[in-house]
C-alpha cells in the first residue's frame, strides 16, 4: 500500500504551519514510523504541483493524506488531518493495511482462476488438434469456432482462427 501526503514547504501559507503539526506530532510517533514502514510513502508540495497533477488528485490541499492499496486504488483521503492523533494515524495504516491484503488475497484468487480457465482452453485446443490429426474436420472446426470467441486467451483464440482457415483451404 501507498500514502500520498501533501504538504506545503512555503512557509508563507497558513497551510504551512499545519503541516509543521501534522509532521511533529503524528509522523514523529514512533507507532505511526512503525507502520509507515509497511507503505510505500510519497510527499508532494501542493505548492509546487503542475495544474494537471492538481486536477489528477482532485486538488488537495495541505496537509492531506492519501492511502492508496498496492493497485493504485484510494482506500481513504484524510483532509485537514493536521488535528490527527498519532494514535488515529496508526489505526489508520492499521486498517489499509488489512484492506489491502483482502485485495491482495482477492487479486491472486482472480488469477489462480483464471489460470485454470486458459489451461482448460489450451485443454479445448489440443482437443481439436486431435480431432484434425483423426480426420474430424467438422467436430474440430466447431470447436477451434468456439475457441476462436474466446477472449481470455488472445493467442490461442488467434491460432484458432488459423486453423480454421486452414481447415478451410484443406490444408490438413
Amino acid at each position: 500500500p501507498a500514502i500520498v501526503y501533501f504538504y506545503t514547504g512555503n512557509t508563507k501559507l497558513r497551510e504551512a504551519k499545519y503541516c509543521h503539526k501534522l509532521n511533529a506530532k503524528v509522523f514523529s510517533s514512533d507507532a505511526v514510523v512503525k507502520q509507515s514502514r509497511k507503505f510505500v510513502c510519497y510527499a508532494i508540495d501542493t505548492h509546487l504541483l503542475h495544474k494537471t497533477i492538481k486536477i489528477a488528485w482532485r486538488s488537495p490541499k495541505a496537509p492531506t493524506l492519501i492511502f492508496l492499496d498496492c493497485f493504485g486504488r484510494q482506500l481513504s483521503r484524510k483532509g485537514t488531518c493536521h488535528s490527527m492523533s498519532p494514535a488515529t494515524a496508526e489505526r489508520i495504516m492499521r486498517q489499509i493495511i488489512k484492506r489491502n491484503a483482502i485485495a491482495v488475497k482477492r487479486f491472486k484468487a482472480e488469477e489462480a482462476r483464471s489460470q485454470k480457465k486458459v489451461a482448460n482452453l489450451k485443454a479445448e485446443f489440443e482437443k481439436a488438434d486431435k480431432l484434425m490429426d483423426a480426420g474430424k474436420f467438422d467436430e474440430a472446426k466447431a470447436l477451434y469456432e468456439k475457441l476462436s470467441g474466446q477472449t481470455l486467451d488472445k493467442d490461442l483464440a488467434d491460432w484458432a482462427k488459423v486453423r480454421i482457415e486452414e481447415i478451410g483451404f484443406g490444408m490438413m
